[in-house]
């Protein structure tokens, strides 16, 4: 059995398979797959030594993948022409015993070696966003309802009467959500607040940090507020009655678009009126590698 697997799929879903069972193409070769390139800004100045940092980032990635085209040469060799398509994005996912990633990019070259004797092919994918992503998005919820869902059936009193309990869930004066980050770096989040009941003004904390992220906005029953963090991707959206709407300028002032620290954090929220229990808040993110 290979140690991992890697399949490239496109945006209508026709993938290339590498290396599992009975696999139409193998890898001879891959680069990119480590950590993107980092540039790192230094000042320096006249008569004093070395230099003071400025700042870093992580460059873009580039993944080069070289593989054999297996037994029928023809066909497999036309299908890799209809899922690397130019100009559209691919997904690239890995899994291994101990990740299971992916990561977004697009076709850069495509060669073809004909005339060799065993047929290999090479490509270049450009991966704008560097960092993989966890195979599945986590979800966590920030309600004051906790979910107790279950079936007791207690006993009786001796009256001939029967009593039947079912608890759906309890309602907590203050609520958390302890969000887990089992990522190797910070990674923004995506805030789903659903009204149901008319609520304004709400306000969500990182419990650790004290940063906090409010709206200036008066919900009405049925709305959803969608709030990204994601660094390239920041905005505020509201779904009411199927429209929607960007309402991106009813950030609070002295907000902090929150971030989810490696290791995790914990978030709460407050409303500026009407019931807190009227607010349900998901809380979504994917776990960042910086390699596989």
């Amino acid at each position: 059995m290979p140690m991992y697997k890697l399949v490239i799929e496109n945006k209508d879903g026709l993938t290339l398979e590498f290396n599992s069972i009975n696999a139409a193409y193998y890898i001879t070769n891959a680069q990119g797959l480590s950590p993107a390139k980092n540039t790192v800004n230094i000042d320096t100045a006249a008569l004093i030594d070395g230099g003071t940092f400025n700042s870093a980032k992580v460059n873009t990635r580039s993944i080069n993948l070289a593989f054999t085209i297996e037994y029928p040469v023809e066909a497999n060799r036309l299908n890799i022409y209809k899922v690397l398509r130019a100009k559209e994005p691919i997904k690239i996912y890995y899994t291994s015993n101990l990740l299971d990633v992916f990561i977004e990019g697009y076709v850069e070259t495509i060669d073809i070696g004909h005339f060799d004797k065993k047929q290999k092919a090479s490509v270049s994918i450009l991966c704008p966003f560097p960092f993989w992503k966890s195979a599945q998005e986590v979800v966590n919820e920030l309600s004051t309802i906790s979910n107790m869902f279950h079936f007791p059936f207690p006993y009786g009193e001796a009256t001939g009467d029967t009593e039947f309990r079912f608890v759906f869930g309890s309602i907590e004066s203050e609520a958390k959500a302890v969000v887990p980050n089992n990522g190797a770096i910070e990674t923004g989040l995506t805030f789903e607040l659903y009204a149901r009941q008319n609520v304004s003004n709400p306000v969500i904390y990182d419990y650790i940090t004290q940063d906090f992220l409010g709206i200036n906005f008066s919900m009405q029953a049925g709305d959803l507020i969608t709030i990204d963090t994601t660094t390239g991707n920041k905005s505020i959206t509201l779904l009411r009655e199927g429209d929607t709407t960007n309402i991106f300028n009813s950030l609070q002032r002295g907000s902090t678009w929150l971030q989810l620290a490696a290791g995790g954090s914990i978030y709460v929220y407050q409303v500026g009126s009407g019931s807190p229990q009227a607010l349900e808040i998901s809380i979504k993110h994917y776990d960042l590698f910086e390699g596989v």
